[in-house]
């Protein structure tokens, strides 16, 4: 509870509980900022003894002042046979084993979602909340193959949620995890070329070779992308960007930096990643870094004192 906030003023403590929100129940932190930013509602809570309050909130403009406690995350029900969760090593801390599956937190923190149990109630909420852009994991837009790499037989029909949302002015981007001898090649042509007809609201699709650790014990076996197998879908993607062109200097299906790495290929100039939207994933973030370097050392007038510095990497393996 925020100090002299419009919640205090009105009433509310710490630890009471938030019934509804203008006459609607309040579930979490997105429907509390939502049906709290008119200008005037009622406001009903639960004091910590047990009483019931109301008072009608006027907030001019000014943030509520309520901080909910964290909900629980939505956990993830698949079982990808790429999933990196399943592939890290035992006696790490716990937080690191968490799969979620949460609109909210693709939506907060560009975290991907499969869509593959979402529900009626959930699509309503990210319409009427317009929580755009979300980030989808798509790996292929074939029904079948794609419940056999999400493990999940029951897996929702990801095009047909897309398309509904796209219908509803909501803004996507999408990931295709390319798994050798599964989803590439043919088929990750074949599902770009269905992916093409979802722009503009399918603004890009990061593709990005499986990630694989010694840590597979009991898991399907996969093959890791070869430097000829990176050179062909690199080659893909020219392709089609020179058939699409870019949207306001936005290319639509983009490679994760590590395709370069394994190809062997230099990194792209800035041009190729756009406004980087995908940086989260992988894509664009070895050129973000040789372009802010090269800008540090230009800039900065090193002292004559100074012999040098150290810079911190990880290896990639190829």
């Amino acid at each position: 509870m925020a100090r002299g906030s419009v919640a205090e003023r009105a009433g509310v403590a710490a630890g009471d509980r938030i019934l509804s929100v203008a006459g609607e129940g309040v579930f979490d932190l997105l429907d509390l900022h939502y049906l709290a930013s008119r200008k005037r509602f009622l406001l009903r809570w639960e004091t910590k003894r047990g009483e019931e309050r109301e008072r009608i909130i006027r907030t001019a403009g000014d943030p509520l002042g309520i901080f909910p406690e964290p909900v629980r995350v939505r956990r993830c029900r698949n079982r990808c046979i790429f999933c990196f969760v399943h592939q890290l090593p035992k006696g790490m801390r716990r937080s690191l084993y968490i799969k979620d599956e949460d609109v909210r937190l693709s939506f907060l923190e560009g975290n991907y979602v499969t869509f593959s149990d979402i529900t009626e109630e959930e699509i309503r909420k990210i319409i009427r909340y317009r929580l755009s852009p979300l980030y989808v994991s798509i790996h292929t837009t074939d029904a079948g193959l794609r419940r056999r790499m999400l493990g999940n037989p029951r897996a929702a029909d990801v095009m047909e949620v897309m398309h509904r949302l796209l219908s509803a002015g909501i803004a996507l981007h999408g990931q295709i995890v390319v798994c050798p001898g599964i989803n590439d090649g043919k088929e990750l042509a074949r599902s770009l070329a269905e992916l093409c007809g979802l722009r503009p609201g399918l603004m890009t699709v990061a593709v990005v070779p499986v990630g694989l650790t010694s840590h597979r014990r009991g898991l399907p076996p996969l093959m890791a992308v070869n430097r000829r197998e990176a050179v062909e879908t690199l080659s893909l993607l020219a392709r089609l960007r020179r058939r699409l062109g870019d949207r306001e200097g936005e290319p639509f299906a983009v490679a994760a930096d590590e395709y370069y790495l394994i190809a062997g290929e230099k990194i792209p100039g800035r041009r190729a990643y756009g406004s980087f939207a995908q940086i989260g994933n992988g894509v664009g973030l070895l050129r973000r870094f040789l372009t802010d370097s090269r800008t540090l050392f230009r800039r900065k007038r090193w002292k004559r004192t100074d012999a040098g510095g150290t810079v911190i990497s990880g290896v990639s393996p190829s």
